[in-house]
């Protein structure tokens, strides 16, 4: 709470409007360029010495996820730390994570706050549709990846809601396996934390596993793997393709859940994937 109000004080100083003058954030925090390089890292905040600082994000992002980088450094500036290298949470090396994974968090908060500023997003968010095309639509129109404005959109509307990250992938033999990575949730409607179920392979039976094969999908399944307090639940679902650190694809549907008291599960709705992008 304390960082989102630091990155929503700055907004009210500057007068930042809707969708978020990144530039003019980052120069008043003492960032005096953002630059766009090839690296393993999403992000970096370098100190230059004459104490003001450059922003590098990596190139092979889309320029949506640019973005909550470039939010996630500045947001760095207001936490412990902030004078020397400070790397974006997702780079890896062969000791595993490097950095403090509670201040990476904080500064999630913060870049949420900073691109997608409540003041603006709080009413849009209460009165739309609870739908993937809706939300998709939003995040276009605030410059911000589709992953970061549905968490948003979690933490902001007053319903109960989850967020479902599935991945397809293919084992040695051939065949395809979806896995869930990681779900988000508002309330104890879905008790489940963000990575207690990452890596959970679901059986091909399972109504989740022809959500990865549809494009779009709109329906009412049943969502008892994640111990939800009502057995079925209304999704609307989309898939978000991209490209990982190894400029691999990976095959990604998100998943948006609301409570739903149904006594029938019915089949997806099915339609042809886009490409990795």
């Amino acid at each position: 709470m304390l960082i989102e109000s630091l990155l929503e004080d700055l907004g009210r100083k500057l007068e930042l409007k809707s969708p978020t003058d990144l530039h003019l954030a980052a120069s008043f925090q003492g960032v005096k360029e953002i630059q766009v390089a090839e690296m393993d890292w999403a992000g970096m905040l370098v100190p230059t010495g004459d104490g003001k600082f450059v922003i590098r994000v990596r190139k092979h992002d889309n320029p949506h996820r640019r973005n909550f980088t470039i939010a996630h450094e500045i947001a760095h500036t207001f936490l412990p730390g902030y004078a020397v290298i400070q790397h974006r949470c997702g780079g890896r090396s062969s000791l595993g994570f490097l950095g403090n994974r509670h201040l990476e968090n904080l500064a999630d908060a913060g870049a949420a706050e900073l691109l997608l500023p409540r003041r603006f997003l709080s009413p849009i968010f209460e009165s739309l549709a609870f739908d993937m095309g809706a939300i998709k639509r939003v995040a276009a129109s605030q410059h911000a990846s589709l992953d970061a404005t549905l968490r948003r959109f979690l933490r902001l509307t007053s319903r109960d809601a989850a967020v479902i990250d599935l991945r397809r992938s293919t084992v040695p033999d051939g065949s395809p396996r979806t896995t869930v990575h990681r779900v988000f949730s508002n309330s104890e409607w879905c008790p489940i934390a963000p990575l207690q179920l990452t890596g959970q392979w679901l059986p091909s039976s399972h109504p989740l596993c022809a959500i990865v094969d549809s494009a779009e999908a709109s329906d009412v399944i049943d969502l008892s793997i994640l111990r939800t307090t009502s057995r079925t639940a209304h999704i609307s679902a989309i898939s978000d393709p991209y490209i990982d650190n190894e400029g691999s694809p990976v095959m990604r549907s998100l998943i948006l859940a609301t409570p739903r008291r149904a006594k029938s599960v019915h089949a997806i709705s099915h339609g042809r994937l886009p490409e990795a992008s």
